[in-house]
């Protein structure tokens, strides 16, 4: 399994947790303290979040600010990483979470060996 792969995964992870604690982004907050072209950039990453059903909302809702603001690809990348995810059963996810556990230890270095030798930007 791909370590991108792996950190997708677990952000997706705390985007339930923190989505089931009743979390969630403020743009309307966020949008008083904006100029007027912010404000036109942050309307239409709205427009985009807005395509999302409510259940991939649900899942990157911790993301929202970062997820709009991601190029289409990598957005693209993401909801199939979190399909991959749904997809899963519960042993696939606890063994995902592990693998996670074990990028989170490894070190700077080593974490561009590893995105060198599996060619991950």
């Amino acid at each position: 399994m791909r370590p991108a792969f792996i950190i997708c995964a677990f952000l997706v992870c705390v985007a339930v947790v923190a989505n089931a604690a009743g979390i969630a982004p403020s743009a309307g907050a966020q949008a008083g303290r904006l100029s007027t072209g912010e404000k036109r950039v942050l309307m239409q990453q709205y427009k985009q979040w807005e395509k999302l059903n409510p259940e991939e909302k649900a899942i990157l809702r911790l993301r929202w600010e970062t997820f709009n603001a991601m190029p289409a690809a990598k957005r693209k990348k993401l909801l199939k990483n979190y399909e991959r995810w749904k997809s899963m059963n519960e042993d696939e996810r606890d063994m995902l979470r592990k693998r996670y556990n074990d990028w989170q230890k490894l070190s700077p270095a080593q974490k561009r060996r590893v995105r060198k030798k599996y060619g991950i930007k």
